[in-house]
């Protein structure tokens, strides 16, 4: 869905002249229309249409400002002319596309530019649409600027307005699924391609396969299951390989439960659904899976359960793909300086930086050679790392393969494992003798060829080791490089539009972490600070998800109390500091407690309560205050005590005075550790030194 693909009805005729234009703009003639325009403007120059008509050769030229002008000057010299405002609109997002492009090295410029500019277009279009409701031209360019507006139920809506109109009907369907998938409404992207199948009674193989992976993300898992073993039943049958196809809905998982016990049954079905696969024992082109593949899902570490039986079997699953892969890589550098290669896919560049930057950079260059391997998205991102080698790895997953076993390795540490398809699959080639995974994956890979998750012994439990296929390494410090992030210019309540008075309990999760039991939680801090409200940010503004979340938990909390809930969509970064400044306490998700956010909280004197369970991901907090010696640290074994810690620093300022100075005095403790960086070398010098020697 682009702008300036059709200006059928963009143009208007009248006079000899007039014709002999649109005629020559019909045929793709745009020189001899200007030359004909220009000669009738000039004997007729207050003439709209002919304003109109040569605003669009213009535009076609690519003289988007000249172009602007004329359908302006059509306007002033006809106020009701639809199709002047219509072209003015989507002339006007081409310029606005061609200065964004120009001024992409001034992010603040251009969006502050961007923000004007489509204010301007919006006003043109739906003046257009005032004039004439059924104007198609302006519709399509008022869908593609809601896209861009990241409005996408508003542009959804405006293309099935289009779709009525349009004789061409048969490309909406898919340009609407796309706009209602990108508000992450699986249920009505599904809707909008199936009612495509049954007007034409078979759709192709790439819409049937978006029908499938809609269906089972809107948590219709046997029809998505049914889809998915429908595609390339045959493609295959007389091939080497299988084709993941049939299977991918293992990998898709909704986003939203409106209860544990649906979470439950989810479980359930996977288990036995991944058992069944196992038992076909499918062999796929391990060449292939990067492109076509399925990983576990990463919303399956927010359901308050140990992954690592699920994730074996995944692993599992493929197993067979990479047995001729799986020969031990021997150590091809038996003596010289160790080299690290570190790998960050796409995606996870800004998590990788912020928490592995520092460690990299103070390895001890006559001790260390480290190699950051990327792929080409991730190449400005990690332009300025300091890194011995900095290898961009081709977009052939072979090829890549081959390029990183080439690096000949020491040892590999894989920031993500499961991110993407790539960081997935290319630790079952063994590409070096050693590879090695931590917090970057927040729990076990479950890939038996990652030899060790390195964590932290105040982070896990006694019997740890059985949350992990890894052996499990447990040093002193946290296994990260922790920078102290600066404080941005604070704002008041009033400023950013909170109460003035009475606690804000602040929760900047993703949302994914607002687990159904969450909302409990919620309820009883209000019921119990009757004077407090509750900051909770979610995902973009237009975000079917986030919807039924924040439904979910008005619900559950109750009229009265709801209206003491405050729902934000995802912030800026500089706004999301900002809000920390008139935090009173951050609250940490019941089942997935905050890394980012616990650090981003400690950073500022912001208490952060967390519920303590058994799983790394619900053990971050409780590290950083064991590590950092603040008693009594607001952490919470029990729902009642969690709501209990929550309310406490609400109600009570001088207990919260007296632990934001504990945690300020403290804080040098978990942040910017060289001692951190010092065991990470020394381990990893004894486990090459081991394999060196074999």
């Amino acid at each position: 869905m682009r702008t300036g693909d059709d200006c059928r009805l963009l143009y208007s005729a009248q006079g000899s002249d007039a014709y002999s234009a649109v005629d020559a703009l019909a045929r793709g003639d745009t020189d001899a229309a200007i030359t004909i325009l220009e000669r009738a403007i000039a004997a007729r120059p207050e003439d709209a249409a002919l304003r109109n008509n040569y605003g669009v050769a213009l535009m076609r030229l690519g003289r988007l400002d000249d172009a602007k002008r004329e359908f302006e000057r059509a306007i002033q010299l006809k106020r009701d002319y639809p199709d002047a405002f219509a072209n003015l609109g989507q002339a006007s997002l081409l310029l606005h596309d061609a200065r964004a492009e120009r001024d992409a090295k001034s992010a603040r410029k251009a969006l502050t530019r961007g923000k004007d500019d489509y204010l301007y277009v919006e006003r043109a279009l739906l003046e257009a649409l005032r004039l004439n409701p059924n104007h198609l031209n302006a519709l399509l360019t008022l869908a593609l600027l809601r896209r861009r507006q990241k409005r996408y139920t508003e542009s959804a809506k405006t293309l099935e307005r289009a779709k009525a109109l349009d004789s061409d009907a048969q490309k909406y369907p898919m340009l609407i699924a796309e706009e209602y998938a990108n508000a992450r409404n699986w249920a009505q992207a599904a809707d909008a391609l199936q009612e495509n199948a049954d007007e034409r009674s078979h759709i192709g193989e790439s819409a049937t396969r978006k029908l499938a992976e809609y269906d089972a993300l809107a948590g219709r898992r046997e029809t998505a299951k049914r889809l998915f073993r429908a595609i390339k039943r045959d493609a295959y049958a007389n091939q080497r390989f299988d084709s993941p196809e049939r299977w991918r809905y293992l990998g898709l998982c909704p986003f939203y439960f409106e209860t544990s016990e649906k979470i439950d049954d989810y479980w359930r079905s996977l288990s036995a659904e991944l058992d069944e696969a196992i038992a076909e024992r499918p062999k796929f082109d391990w060449r292939t899976l990067a492109r076509e593949g399925f990983i576990p899902s990463f919303q399956l570490a927010h359901h308050n359960r140990c992954c690592r039986e699920i994730k074996e079997k995944f692993a599992q699953f493929y197993a067979p793909s990479f047995e001729s892969e799986q020969t031990p890589v021997e150590s091809r550098r038996r003596s010289g300086k160790f080299r690290i290669g570190f790998i960050a896919s796409p995606g996870a560049e800004g998590g990788f930086l912020r928490s592995m930057s520092g460690v990299i950079s103070r390895l001890d260059p006559e001790k260390w050679e480290t190699v950051l391997i990327y792929r080409a998205a991730s190449a400005s991102a990690f332009a300025r790392q300091d890194a011995t080698l900095r290898v961009e790895i081709p977009e052939d997953f072979e090829q890549a393969a081959e390029t990183i076993r080439e690096l000949q390795c020491d040892a590999i540490y894989y920031w993500k494992v499961g991110g993407t398809t790539w960081d997935y699959f290319l630790p079952m080639l063994r590409l070096a003798p050693i590879q090695i995974a931590s917090w970057g994956v927040h729990g076990t890979s479950g890939v038996s060829q990652i030899d060790y998750f390195i964590s932290q012994k105040r982070a896990e439990i006694e019997t740890a080791q059985e949350h992990y296929t890894e052996k499990l390494v447990l040093l002193n410090e946290a296994p990260i490089f922790q920078p102290l992030a600066q404080d941005v210019r604070k704002r008041t309540r009033e400023e950013l539009g909170l109460p003035p008075t009475g606690a804000i309990y602040f929760c900047p999760q993703r949302p994914a972490k607002y687990h159904p039991e969450f909302d409990r939680y919620f309820k009883e801090i209000l019921d119990r600070d009757p004077n407090g409200s509750i900051l909770i940010t979610l995902g973009e503004r237009d975000d079917e998800v986030s919807r039924q979340i924040k439904e979910r938990i008005t619900k559950n909390v109750g009229a009265t109390l709801a209206k003491r809930l405050i729902f934000v969509s995802r912030q800026s970064p500089k706004i999301y500091g900002q809000l920390f400044s008139v935090a009173t306490v951050l609250l940490d998700s019941c089942v997935y407690s905050g890394c980012v956010t616990l650090y981003d909280a400690l950073a500022r004197g912001v208490p952060n309560v967390s519920l303590v369970g058994e799983l790394l991901v619900q053990r971050f907090p409780f590290a950083a205050y064991r590590t950092m010696g603040v008693e009594p640290a607001p952490l919470a074994r029990t729902r009642e005590e969690y709501v209990a810690n929550a309310v406490r620093l609400g109600r009570e300022p001088d207990y919260r005075r007296a632990l934001v100075d504990e945690i300020v005095k403290r804080r040098t403790l978990v942040f910017e550790r060289e001692q951190a960086v010092a065991e990470f070398s020394d381990f990893m010098s004894q486990v090459i030194e081991s394999v060196r020697s074999l």
